[in-house]
């Protein structure tokens, strides 16, 4: 019987189910719900990942022999105990599984099962910087928001929305971004801002991070000043993880997430921060599909 892999990735969004072959092939995917446990509850994220997992061996169980399951969950550093949450899954599901940060999965898609130095710095709702040296793997940022998680889609809305608190405070006319992003989330007076971010989700708030891309696009200095300090906070991680892990040049960079690659002004900062730091690195731009970490760690793993 063929061999696959079942590959979870569970963000603060939305949740994708892969049954990858040992080809590498991609047989089926199927969507539910976040399945974060920083963006729903450990309770909730257990219950999404093992039903869709639950549906998917059950689609495909009688033609491949599952190997393993493979998750990458999105803050999954909040579970109290991760073994305890891994060995509920591996009852419930009757298969082995494994369950890793989301972004250590990520990492492995950049590896592609190779050796060497390599460094992972993703940004889109939320943001961190994985890297390895071939011997050990370092995570920096992943905290979250209510933490440090600079950088990030979510990180770029507070900052305008913090500036426009600033701003009225010590009596100064509203900026031109201030007064849009006001508009843009439907609110009249800074006050307001409690109300969006209290009561919306962080990939809702984060989606504004768009509106002040395309401020920066169409020439607003102070959305385009928000855009490059995000930029600068992840090169910064970068430029720690190569004195944490002693990297060499040869190190290859891969950037994940919606942010850092489409937001150009993102892009552009922390590229243009580590060159004028003296660092070169090549970007990786044949970068796979976070999905396939799960395919390598299990090939890692001798189950594939």
């Amino acid at each position: 019987m063929k061999k696959a892999v079942i590959a979870v990735d569970a963000g603060g969004t939305k949740t994708r189910v892969a049954l990858i072959d040992e080809k590498k092939r991609i047989v089926s995917e199927i969507y539910g719900p976040a399945g974060s446990p920083a963006a729903t509850s450990p309770d909730a994220s257990f219950s999404v990942v093992s039903g869709l997992v639950e549906e998917m061996s059950g689609r495909f169980s009688g033609d491949y022999d599952i190997v393993c399951v493979q998750m990458g969950v999105s803050g999954f550093g909040i579970i109290p105990d991760p073994a305890a949450f891994e060995r509920r899954l591996c009852e419930r599901l009757g298969l082995e599984v494994a369950v890793n940060d989301d972004g250590y999965v990520t990492l492995h898609s950049l590896m592609k099962g190779k050796g060497g130095e390599w460094i992972a710095v993703i940004s889109g709702t939320g943001s961190s910087c994985y890297a390895t040296n071939g011997r050990e793997t370092l995570l920096l940022g992943g905290y979250g928001h209510l933490l440090t998680e600079a950088g990030s889609a979510h990180a770029a809305v507070k900052t305008a929305a913090a500036e426009a608190i600033r701003q009225f405070e010590e009596g100064e006319p509203l900026s031109p971004l201030s007064r849009a992003l006001m508009e843009e989330v439907g609110i009249d007076n800074v006050y307001r801002f409690k109300v969006f971010f209290f009561n919306n989700p962080k990939s809702k708030i984060a989606e504004r991070a768009r509106f002040i891309s395309a401020r920066a696009l169409a020439g607003d200095e102070e959305a385009a000043a928000i855009l490059k300090q995000c930029g600068r906070d992840l090169a910064r991680w970068v430029k720690l993880q190569y004195k944490h892990l002693s990297l060499s040049p040869a190190a290859r960079i891969g950037l994940f997430g919606s942010f850092v690659t489409k937001a150009a002004f993102v892009r552009e900062a922390l590229l243009k921060d580590l060159r004028d730091s003296g660092y070169n690195p090549e970007i990786a731009e044949d970068s796979e599909d976070p999905i396939y970490g799960a395919y390598y760690l299990a090939l890692e793993r001798g189950k594939l």
